[in-house]
């Protein structure tokens, strides 16, 4: 009789308690007991009906996992690295009877630094803070006038002398980042991208235009006929002379070509329909 109201007392000194714990992924949380006066025997974690904690009497603690560590003197069980599997109930029992003492645990992932994009024209900006679309991640803008906004959208009026600072607040239960930039960095950003635009656009239509002017340029006709500069075939004896010109396989009359350092005056080739196994003579 005495024992059972003793387990019956110690279950109500034990703070009844049914509360959400967060934590982040791979960080650590822990769940504290308000431990009575009395000596308690045997206690034991219980996370979704399965013992992952105990203390039993004349023995050391046990853990169900390697990550999990339950303090002898104060119960509290501390989980580290926490994962997504963490989750769920943590109930409290004393001797075996079970308390009003259950945690529920709910585990985020960090959030990540916010991305700022902005859309400018003459007059205003549209700020877009993107990379905040977990689960109860909340988005939220302020600027260094003191100005504020909720939501990932804010549409700001250019300043006149352009020194405002627009802050993006990405948060959650457990975790928040920011990210900043100034209304100058922002407009010189977006005159930056127009510009490259031109240069690009510039660089296109000359590389067009070259292409063009290659399919379109002609070399002088050598027989009345023009052809491409492509399908024309030189060859040049040991003097430099052009001896002849074979264009899309036909033979054509040679021209006499002197090179600018030659102090010839006259010069005579003979020229036969078919070309000779030797060079033609030169004669001054």
């Amino acid at each position: 009789m005495t024992l059972l109201f003793l387990l019956v007392l110690a279950r109500l000194l034990i703070s009844t308690r049914n509360a959400d714990v967060h934590g982040g992924r791979g960080q650590s949380i822990t769940l504290p007991v308000d431990k009575p006066d009395i000596h308690l025997d045997n206690v034991q974690w219980i996370h979704n009906n399965t013992v992952i904690a105990h203390l039993y009497q004349g023995e050391p603690p046990g853990c169900l996992h390697d990550n999990m560590v339950l303090d002898d003197k104060t119960f509290s069980l501390t989980i580290s690295d926490l994962q997504l599997n963490a989750m769920g109930s943590y109930k409290f029992n004393a001797d075996g009877l079970d308390t009003a003492l259950v945690y529920q645990v709910v585990v985020f992932d960090l959030v990540q630094r916010p991305i700022i994009i902005p859309h400018c024209n003459s007059t205003s900006c549209t700020l877009n803070c993107t990379g905040a679309d977990k689960e109860k991640t909340e988005v939220s803008w302020t600027d260094s006038k003191g100005g504020k906004e909720s939501g990932p959208v804010w549409v700001v009026e250019r300043s006149e002398h352009l020194n405002v600072i627009y802050t993006c607040n990405s948060s959650n239960p457990v975790s928040w980042k920011t990210n900043s930039i100034s209304e100058r960095d922002m407009l010189e950003s977006i005159g930056r991208k127009h510009l490259m635009v031109w240069v690009t656009l510039a660089l296109l239509t000359l590389v067009i235009s070259l292409l063009m002017w290659r399919c379109c340029v002609r070399r002088t006709p050598i027989d009345g006929v023009g052809h491409s500069w492509m399908d024309t075939l030189l060859s040049w004896d040991q003097t430099g002379l052009h001896r002849s010109c074979l264009t899309e396989g036909r033979l054509h009359q040679p021209r006499v070509s002197l090179p600018r350092w030659s102090s010839a005056r006259k010069v005579t080739i003979a020229a036969p329909q078919q070309w000779p196994e030797s060079p033609g003579v030169l004669e001054e």
